[in-house]
Order: structure tokens, then sequence, then C-alpha cells
């Protein structure tokens, strides 16, 4: 069946297992409009994955994003989306950074759509100097150190204008 790997639908974060073995398939596959590659994604998933019904346009458009990223595209956040992103393979320096943000999120009372990305080649593509690095909205706004809690503060409140 493959990795559980979440995605955003509809506002909601998914758990779909072989969502990349999925996107693969779908790029070699010679699919010439995004209606038709949103309905052949959707039917892939829903071989391994539970799809509710009323929820099907809200999963095409999420697994059409996916699939975007996937190959490389460029893929800006939904309007009034708060994406936070936090880089580093897991060192107690990038764990802090981590809990700061949450602590930080969670002051300010803030929703956002967080992870803490340790995935060597997945930081990569965010292009940050160094670890830890702090990515909002696609856009890195911080590497190579955990700044103090009233900057991240300050950082978090700019990223929301």
């Amino acid at each position: 069946m493959g990795e559980i790997r979440q995605i955003m639908v509809g506002g909601v974060k998914i758990g779909l297992a072989g969502l990349d073995g999925i996107l693969a398939q779908v790029a070699s596959e010679s699919l010439d409009s995004e209606g038709a590659l949103a309905e052949r994604l959707l039917e892939l998933v829903r071989r391994a994955n539970y799809v509710a019904p009323s929820r099907t346009e809200e999963y095409k458009k999420a697994l059409l994003k996916e699939y975007k990223r996937f190959r490389g595209d460029e893929v800006p956040p939904e309007p009034g989306a708060f994406e936070i992103r936090v880089l580093g393979p897991g060192c107690p320096r990038c764990d802090r950074l981590m809990d700061e943000v949450l602590a930080v999120l969670d002051d300010l009372g803030v929703a956002a759509d967080i992870e803490h990305v340790r995935d060597l080649d997945a930081i990569a593509g965010f292009g940050p100097a160094a670890v830890p690095a702090l990515v909002i909205n696609g856009k890195v706004v911080l590497s190579g150190r955990v700044p103090s809690r009233a900057r991240l503060v300050r950082i978090v409140e700019e990223a929301r204008r």
C-alpha cells in the first residue's frame, strides 16, 4: 500500500496511503488537462483510501495541488492560509525552533498548517542557507539559528499581514 503522507484537503490535514507512488504513476501517463489529471489522481487514491463522496471536489483540488508540487511547479498557498515549515533533520536546535514556533502560535492564538520537515531532499528544495530554518507561506524567513521568542512573535505577526 505504501507510506502514509498527509496533505491538506479542504482545510483539514488528511493521511493518504501510497500517494507518492500514485503521483509518480500519473506523471508517467500522458494526461493533457487538469480535469483529466484530477480525475485520474482521485481514481487511484480511492483504490487505497476512503474518500467521502461529498468531498470529491475538495480531494481533486488538493490532489492536483500535490501533483503540481511533485512536478516541481510553484504552488502558491491558498488565500488566507498560513503554512509554516520548520526545516531541520531533528537536531536539538531544530527541535527547539519547532517548540518555540508552536509556543508563539499558541500565545498569539494563531491557527496554522505547521510541519517539521526532516527529509534532507525536501529541506534542500526550500533552499535555506542553513538549518534550522523557518519557512512561512513558501518563503524562507529565517535560517541558521533559533531567534528569541520576541523575534519569532514579530516574524509571525509580519507574515500574517
